[in-house]
């Protein structure tokens, strides 16, 4: 009995894999991703999908737990002045896109920290690979700026995050899903209130 390379037997899992997904796809009413974004992504993955059939329904979201979110708390729990202002990245360390994506961006973010003495990035998120990217952002970020940047791990509420960033919202694409596009339009207009 002579084996097979391993190879070939993971190229015929794969095409075993795409032949079910491709044929429940096609016998699907429809499909509902959790935001605009999602749904790219799903016609560009399966560019002969009908649009039409797929509508993204966001998760629900409670616009109330905003305003019980504590003005400043944010800011004494991450040790940001209250002066400060904070560009905020809320994203997952389980995947490598993200944190590769993270430290890509670092560089013009770190330039805008030395630009600007009261700004700080304040990264919230966490996950397998959080205490090595940690390690390599501070290897990039000079002694300067290196007290103004704040990983700060999971948090919760993170509601009070988004009430205090000052600066923009570096938000990575799939975090936007998960928070939903309905949380971010219904952020942008607490913001706009009175």
């Amino acid at each position: 009995m002579t084996s097979r390379p391993a190879v070939s037997l993971r190229a015929g899992y794969r095409r075993y894999h795409w032949a079910c997904r491709d044929g429940v796809l096609r016998l699907a009413d429809g499909v509902v991703p959790v935001s605009g974004f999602v749904k790219e992504q799903f016609l560009a993955r399966f560019p002969g999908f009908d649009a039409e059939r797929v509508v993204p329904v966001p998760n629900p979201v409670n616009v109330a737990s905003f305003d019980a979110a504590s003005p400043g708390a944010f800011k004494r729990r991450v040790g940001v002045p209250p002066e400060g202002r904070v560009v905020l990245s809320v994203t997952a360390f389980r995947f490598r896109r993200k944190y590769e994506g993270l430290l890509h961006f670092l560089p013009p973010i770190l330039e805008l920290l030395r630009e600007n003495a009261d700004w700080y990035f304040v990264v919230a998120g966490d996950g397998p690979s959080f205490s090595w990217v940690e390690r390599e952002v501070a290897g990039m970020a000079s002694a300067e700026v290196r007290g103004r940047v704040r990983l700060v791990g999971y948090y919760r509420p993170i509601e009070e995050a988004f009430r205090e960033a000052t600066g923009d919202r570096l938000l990575s694409r799939t975090a936007v899903s998960v928070i939903t596009d309905a949380l971010w339009e219904d952020y942008e207009a607490f913001c706009q209130r009175d």
